[in-house]
Order: structure tokens, then C-alpha cells, then sequence
């Protein structure tokens, strides 16, 4: 991955695709894009449930995906590296048993995927913060994976997990933006900053943007339209415009 003056060239962008038969089959791209052209950032959330406890939302996975003109939206989903066979578990995650990786990747890769072949649920924020803050975010977020690729460092619970790496590199964009809170370690709770910041809408009740927000349903709708993502876009039409 590079980026030489505007210009960001992803090479190996991943692009897992789910086929009829059920089966996820591997793939990958290349793509080079104008960050001029990145037009906006969304905010994915994927919450899991914390069995054997009920009701507690805390536990989630979360990802960027970005828009880019007359191109398809491309995404950032920090994770855990696992060997093959290998489950993630938190209590290894604290120990420093997983490489820290970051994966860019197609939409029908992290989002369709993740709604039909693992059958979870998801949603979409819009982020509104100004464009030339959303094209810093994603400079910032290409030069990490680089200097991962350089240095590679563990993926920690605790402190190197998908929330906190993001809140660390919307910092060094904006110093403060992401104030440290609970939600950088149980990441179910990053809505609920996000939206006390005001950085997702926030004109009715909390609630109610989740609700307007949730994507899964439409997600399994219309997952098999070459428009898929101006579709899903054009459902989540009604908010705020970003400043």
C-alpha cells in the first residue's frame, strides 16, 4: 500500500464474495484512487452477544467503510490475525496471542459477508465530519498499515483492539476528537460516544437512530444487485448533511 502525493494504490484490496451455493470464495483486487475523490466516511458496527449473559450489548466488532467517486466504497476493518483453524478468544486476545492486522477490503466483503454467511447483524452510521477530515483519516489509516507491514506489532483486547485503533488514528487527525472512554474497550458502547459527540446523527432519540440505521434486513434484500451500495445508500438517505 502507498500513497504518493494524491494518490492511494491498494494492492491485494480484499474481496471475499459469497455464492449461491452458500460458499465464501476468496479473492482479491487492486485499486488506486484519487483521495480527492473519497467523499464521505460510515461507521459499521457489528454486535455480538456476550453469552452465557443476557442482554449485555457491550461486546461488538466495528469498521469504516469509505465512499469514493465513481468507484466503489472501499472498507477498513482492524482485526486479529488467526492462523487457519484458529478461533478468536478474548482472554488470548489480552495475552498478545494475535498479530494486529489491518484489512481493506470491498463492501460485499466485510458487510454482505458478514450479514449472510454469519448471519449477525449491522450498522451504518453516517460519520459527519467535513471531507478533507475523512480524507486525513484514511491517509492516516493507510499509513499505519504500512508501518504494520514494516514492524508488525500484537493485537491486544485491551489496548490494540478494532475501536480503540480507530479512535487512535481519528486523534491524530483531530487531537481529542475520541475522548478515551469505556467505548474503546467494549466497543458496543462507541454508538452511544459517537453520538454524545455528535459525530453520527443525532436529531431524535438514540433508539430511533440505531433503528433507522440498521442495515441487515435491507442488506439481505438487495445483496445481489450490481448497484448494491448506491441502493443501500439511497435507503439511508434522511440525515444530516456533514459540515
Amino acid at each position: 500500500m502507498t500513497v504518493v502525493d494524491d494518490v492511494l494504490s491498494i494492492r491485494g484490496l480484499r474481496d471475499y464474495r459469497l455464492g449461491d451455493d452458500g460458499v465464501v470464495r476468496p479473492g482479491f483486487v487492486n485499486r488506486t484512487l484519487r483521495l480527492s475523490d473519497i467523499e464521505r466516511a460510515w461507521f459499521l458496527v457489528e454486535p455480538f452477544p456476550a453469552l452465557p449473559i443476557q442482554g449485555f450489548k457491550s461486546v461488538a466488532h466495528t469498521y469504516f467503510v469509505f465512499d469514493v467517486r465513481d468507484q466503489p466504497p472501499i472498507t477498513v476493518s482492524i482485526e486479529a490475525r488467526r492462523e487457519r483453524g484458529e478461533a478468536f478468544n478474548v482472554g488470548n486476545g489480552l495475552l498478545n496471542q494475535f498479530e494486529l492486522m489491518y484489512i481493506w477490503a470491498t463492501e460485499e466483503d466485510t458487510t454482505i459477508k458478514r450479514v449472510l454467511d454469519q448471519d449477525n447483524d449491522v450498522y451504518m452510521f453516517p460519520l459527519l465530519i467535513p471531507k478533507e477530515s475523512v480524507v486525513r483519516l484514511v491517509e492516516r489509516l493507510a499509513a499505519t498499515t504500512a508501518e504494520l507491514e514494516r514492524k508488525p506489532r500484537f493485537y491486544n483486547s485491551f489496548t490494540s483492539n478494532c475501536t480503540s485503533e480507530l479512535a487512535m488514528a481519528a486523534n491524530s487527525v483531530r487531537p481529542g476528537a475520541i475522548p478515551v472512554s469505556i467505548a474503546w474497550w467494549l466497543p458496543g458502547y462507541s454508538v452511544d460516544q459517537l453520538y454524545e459527540l455528535g459525530y453520527i446523527p443525532h436529531d431524535r432519540p438514540l433508539e430511533e437512530v440505531r433503528s433507522r440505521y440498521y442495515i441487515s434486513g435491507i442488506v439481505r434484500q438487495i445483496h445481489a444487485d450490481p448497484e448494491f451500495s448506491a441502493r443501500l445508500r439511497a435507503s439511508l438517505t434522511d440525515e444530516p448533511t456533514p459540515p
